[in-house]
């Protein structure tokens, strides 16, 4: 894979790269106040000086906007955007970390724009030991430049530096941001699946119709499995918006949201259970009678008589067909039709589970809802793995160079593999120690990284010499599948 390594500045660089050039944008703008770098001054046209220490954080955001308008330009309509930004409080002074002898600006050598103290401290619109909410700003404001906002990654740093502070909590987490341009990207998810837990699979292939068959009822925050609680726990824990708007199921999430189950409930109670309570009674038999003439379960048949709320269930057609000489019944569908089976259970062998969850060919035929994973469930049930979501728990990394803003590549494989195709280029406009590239490299990925500082220039090459990429690679190898150390 070719690295190309551009010593410039981000915005000049950007405005000669080609339209829609690459894959994958990955990187992290200096923080707004908390460094100082050699020889990193930029002409902005409306100021002079490095990206991070303006006067103002207000033109530290244009600034960064500036740079996000070339990126926009230079991204693939499939592309995708991965920022890394931290936030920055108000107040402080000059000296502390943030100097460094040998590769920061030491603060008896303080430049021109740090000379009055650092910019945070001149903040006059947000109270002091205040955070300035810098990353949730730029965020905003990137939407509003065109970008589509897909996730805030949270990225714990499991083993942070230990704070000084007293009186607030020590920062432990940064925001990377997942940005596209378009509606249609390229996202390889089975390439950061992580394996399920036995919990989860567990948890994806529970079937609500077995809990109504074997009276595994613990699972419902309703003990006594009231017909709207049922509907209403169904449509939160299985439908999700997955039902087509025709379906039954559907039907009966729209009657809840209109306020006409209650309506079709005692429709139906009246026209079905009702008129079977009164051929009941007429027949001069009993729920117990009735169960051994007809083979059927006394309590499963007993909800069929009922004209409650809480305890009435539609009969099934096979009940009906053995039941209808003793009770001198008339024709099943004349009374059983679809509008009252979306407002009570039903138990009818080979009846639709389709009709609130997709019915699977493999289903069990012998009571007809003893189902497999549904196809829904088994799109979460992918055999990959699980999605690894947006919390991405990797420690920092100590390394022999000086540079205090390094990410782990632990970090940033994920960020690869996902948002990259093989074969395709990444492009980092603030490459600081490479980390990006050394990544690409790794991963079968061309990369184009962009960095003001010739330090920095020197300690890329060295990073990219053979023997040093093993050790990288070997430390991506071992962190798992995603990339991230815990999985």
């Amino acid at each position: 894979m070719t690295v190309q390594i551009i010593n410039g500045n981000a915005l000049e660089e950007l405005k000669k790269f080609q339209d829609e050039s690459v894959d994958c944008i990955i990187t992290s703008p200096p923080y707004y106040g908390l460094r100082a770098y050699k020889n990193a001054e930029t002409d902005w046209g409306d100021w002079q000086g490095q990206l991070g220490l303006e006067p103002n954080y207000q033109m530290y955001l244009k600034h960064l906007l500036m740079i996000t308008k070339e990126l926009k330009r230079v991204l693939k309509k499939t592309g995708t955007l991965f920022w890394n930004m931290a936030d920055t409080y108000v107040g402080g002074h000059i000296g502390g970390s943030i100097y460094n002898k040998e590769w920061y600006i030491s603060s008896t050598d303080a430049i021109p724009q740090i000379k009055q103290g650092r910019p945070q401290s001149r903040v006059k619109d947000i109270p002091e030991k205040s955070l300035m909410m810098l990353p949730e700003r730029f965020a905003i404001a990137m939407i509003e430049q065109g970008w589509i906002l897909r996730n805030k990654i949270i990225w714990r740093k499991v083993n942070a530096i230990p704070s000084s502070t007293k009186d607030r909590f020590t920062n432990k987490w940064e925001y990377i941001f997942f940005f596209v341009k378009s509606r249609k990207y390229y996202f390889d998810l089975d390439a950061v699946r992580v394996p399920l837990k036995q919990s989860s699979i567990k948890r994806i292939k529970q079937n609500v119709i077995d809990q109504f068959i074997d009276t595994k009822v613990s699972d419902f925050p309703d003990q006594n499995m009231s017909v709207k609680n049922i509907l209403l726990h169904m449509h939160s824990k299985y439908l999700k918006d997955r039902t087509p708007n025709g379906s039954l199921a559907g039907r009966v999430m729209r009657n809840i949201a209109d306020g006409k189950l209650e309506t079709f409930v005692r429709e139906a109670i009246t026209n079905v259970n009702q008129y079977l309570k009164d051929k009941l009674r007429a027949s001069g038999l009993t729920v117990k009678q009735l169960a051994e003439m007809t083979g059927e379960k006394e309590t499963m048949i007993a909800h069929y008589f009922r004209t409650d709320l809480s305890g009435a269930s539609l009969p099934t057609r096979e009940f009906w067909d053995k039941a209808k000489d003793i009770l001198k019944l008339e024709e099943y569908d004349k009374y059983i039709n679809e509008k009252y089976k979306s407002v009570l259970p039903s138990f009818d062998k080979g009846a639709n589970p389709g009709d609130v969850i997709p019915y699977h060919p493999k289903g069990d035929p012998t009571f007809g809802m003893r189902l497999p994973p549904q196809p829904w469930q088994e799109h979460a049930f992918n055999v990959n793995g699980a999605n690894p979501g947006d919390f991405m728990d990797v420690p920092t990394r100590p390394h022999s160079f000086a540079h205090f803003a390094v990410y782990p590549v632990t970090l940033i494989a994920p960020l690869v593999k996902v948002g990259c195709p093989p074969g395709g280029t990444v492009l980092d406009p603030f490459a600081g120690s490479g980390t990006t590239g050394v990544v690409a490299e790794i991963l079968g990925r061309n990369s184009i990284l962009i960095e003001i500082s010739t330090e920095y220039i020197n300690i890329i090459n060295w990073r990219l010499q053979p023997e040093n990429l093993e050790k990288d690679r070997d430390v991506i190898m071992k962190s798992g599948k995603n990339g991230s150390d815990d999985r």
